[in-house]
């Protein structure tokens, strides 16, 4: 007799658009609950991850009422988790116990159940986590087969659940297929019941998105309209005499341990080749799919890419995010009683989608980066009052050198001076928005595959997105280009006189001194901090204050003390900035009086001035200079994957200030950045 415990997980990562919400709940999460519930002798665990679970309790009200009798009738176990679904391993301990026991609240509170297992955001484990899993009253956790082939048994060696501890305080956890993962539901039912037949007696448990039952590519058709999963449910009531469906709890209850273990720090296999930086990456998955058509499992079960936490190493903007959320954490839980809405706040900042990326966009999207910077900057308005300028310093990325940290009544700033006194972050508080939010093109593994992927030609049956890349007609591999570091604003470069946009752009300019690395002193004065930064031609001098409630000033002057060079040619400062309004039609610079888009490119001589407005988000910025200067407009696009294929995103607008170098000599200059909300 097989035990089949049949898992699902419904998740929608904090800030998603309601349309996209309302889309999976119509083409995936109401269609498979309705045919569950037809099929009262089937069992299925159901994990709702809590912002869905919010969304569909105001919106969908008639699904929680369903899920609800299923529950009461023994039909579904609701698995539990923690509430915004964050990496527990990457958020501090009092957040992890403290998510996890807000869903168990939440799901009493709607279905009046507490759970006895969780589902593990990504099966990112590690092996400290049992005791704080224990200390939130969780019995059990649901992971990967792949966690116990890393731990030394074979794939048909895990039939059960398994004891693993640390300290001294055990967990159970439950290891579901990757195999099956893969055939459901893209293979047949034959295909199906080849795979059980073989596995022989003991526990099987398929644990894997909802989002596949009608999100992902063709699904929604082949699941539902043709019939997959009609067929499979007959197919399971028509064998019940040898596959028996069952929940994790009943298993637990009839069944003993099938030994200890120790679990190593891993996640699932895809995971491991989407965290290793692209060369890694791409060599990897190249000797993974060797081993793989030469059937050599023996090597496969040794083979180990990278972890969870590689994601912070190789997006220098997820890290960042990170270390400020980590930042939040400190303060609430070093408060006697923080404010409620600042906790929520700051567990809506650890919802893992916008830290990471593989086969769904992720850290790409850009509304996603937006909603962990305004949860986080709100819960800091909570937590804050600020009258007049604030400085801090300090190590806030954990690299052992020190931010710059300048706080006003509306605006705060975040300065790195051993980067070149580049600026990382600038958050306009009445709108919660960070507008430096923006994603830098890096270069990943499955770019080299770009246009072989849009020459195949896709079969008519679903197939899973892990197996079937596609790629947008507007995506092309002549036009990808990366860059070498991360971009941010505030960032200087002395150019020749000869030097123009295009080849500023291209990345491959040699008549330029990029100042990106130079590290820069700082010094706190009123209202900001000055930076002095050592060049080829003289000390150059950037003074950084706040003005009034929400204007930014930043004051050049290069000092040629000691240096006879005379300063001809022309020093550039960039800025990347990204508005939530994208490069929609409702977002567009106004220069001279005329509009342009957002994704603009071009050259603008002799600009004393210019605004940039987001009716979405109803933000303007308003640059204005000293003096006049050359204007250089051009978008940063990134290509990358998503769940439909490979697309472009447009990740924000770089402006590049061209100033003459002996303006900055002989008066100095200033750019006033103002921020207001429309």
């Amino acid at each position: 007799m097989i035990c089949f415990v049949f898992s699902i997980h419904n998740h929608q990562p904090v800030g998603n658009f309601h349309r996209v919400i309302e889309n999976s709940f119509e083409k995936a999460y109401r269609p498979f609950l309705e045919k569950l519930a037809e099929r009262k002798d089937i069992k299925a665990a159901l994990h709702v991850s809590g912002y869905l679970l919010d969304w569909l309790e105001e919106n969908q009200p008639h699904y929680i009422g369903l899920v609800k009798r299923l529950a009461e009738r023994g039909q579904i176990e609701l698995l539990g988790g923690a509430y915004y679904e964050p990496i527990l391993a990457v958020i501090p301990p009092e957040d992890r116990v403290a998510q996890i026991r807000l869903m168990t609240e939440r799901l009493y509170e709607l279905f009046g159940t507490r759970p006895r297992g969780m589902w593990l955001a990504e099966r990112v484990w590690e092996p400290t986590l049992p005791p704080y899993l224990k200390e939130a009253g969780i019995e059990y956790v649901v992971v990967d087969d792949h966690h116990f082939v890393k731990a030394g048994l074979g794939e048909k060696n895990i039939r059960g659940y398994y004891v693993t501890e640390d300290m001294g305080v055990p967990i159970k956890v439950f290891g579901g297929s990757q195999r099956l993962r893969y055939l459901i539901p893209f293979e047949e039912v034959e295909g199906i019941e080849a795979y059980m037949k073989e596995w022989g007696d003991g526990l099987v448990v398929f644990a894997d998105d909802g989002e596949k039952f009608g999100i992902w590519p063709g699904t929604d058709r082949w699941v539902y309209e043709e019939g997959w999963l009609e067929r499979f449910f007959q197919w399971l009531e028509a064998n019940s005499r040898w596959i028996r469906t069952i929940t994790f709890s009943e298993y637990i209850d009839t069944m003993p341990p099938a030994g200890r273990i120790c679990l190593p720090p891993v996640s699932y296999m895809e995971m491991e080749e989407w965290a290793l930086p692209e060369e890694a990456a791409t060599g990897y998955a190249r000797v993974r799919k060797e081993l793989e058509d030469n059937g050599r499992e023996d090597v496969l079960r040794f083979l180990q890419g990278g972890y969870w936490r590689n994601f912070l190493w190789k997006y220098p903007e997820a890290d960042w995010m990170h270390k400020r959320m980590l930042l939040l954490s400190r303060r609430l839980n070093s408060m006697d009683e923080p404010p409620h809405k600042a906790l929520i706040h700051l567990y809506r900042a650890q919802c893992n989608d916008a830290y990471w990326h593989g086969v769904f966009g992720g850290l790409y999207l850009p509304h996603l980066r937006f909603n962990v910077y305004e949860n986080i900057i709100r819960a800091e308005t909570l937590i804050e009052n600020i009258e007049g300028i604030e400085v801090e310093t300090g190590d806030m990325d954990g690299d052992t050198k020190d931010e710059v940290m300048i706080k006003g009544e509306n605006v705060a700033l975040f300065l790195s001076p051993h980067r070149g006194g580049s600026l990382i972050e600038c958050d306009y508080r009445p709108g919660a928005v960070n507008i430096l939010n923006v994603l830098s093109r890096w270069q990943e593994g499955y770019h080299g595959e770009l246009e072989k992927r849009k020459n195949e030609t896709t079969r008519k049956k679903a197939k899973s997105i892990h197996d079937d890349i596609r790629v947008k007609d507007d995506v092309h591999s002549t036009e990808l280009m990366f860059d070498r570091e991360r971009r941010v604003s505030l960032v200087d470069s002395l150019l020749d006189e000869g030097l123009g946009r295009r080849e500023y752009f291209s990345g491959k300019a040699t008549s330029m001194e990029r100042l990106s690395s130079v590290p820069y002193v700082v010094q706190k004065i009123k209202g900001g901090v000055r930076l002095e930064g050592k060049t080829p031609l003289g000390r150059l001098e950037k003074e950084v204050t706040i003005e009034g409630d929400s204007a930014v000033r930043f004051s050049y002057r290069l000092d040629k003390e000691g240096v006879e060079e005379p300063a001809t040619g022309r020093l550039a400062v960039e800025f990347n900035l990204c508005l939530p309004g994208g490069c929609g039609p409702d977002s567009f610079y106004v220069v001279g009086g005329r509009r342009m888009s957002l994704s603009s490119t071009g050259e603008l001589e002799g600009i004393e001035g210019f605004t940039m407005e987001d009716r979405v988000g109803r933000i303007r910025l308003g640059f204005g200079f000293s003096g006049s200067i050359t204007l250089w407009l051009h978008p940063v696009e990134t290509v990358s994957l998503s769940e439909s294929g490979l697309e472009r995103n447009y990740q924000g607008s770089t402006v590049v200030m061209v100033i003459p170098l002996e303006d900055l000599v002989a008066t100095g200059f200033s750019i006033l950045k103002k921020i207001e909300t429309l």
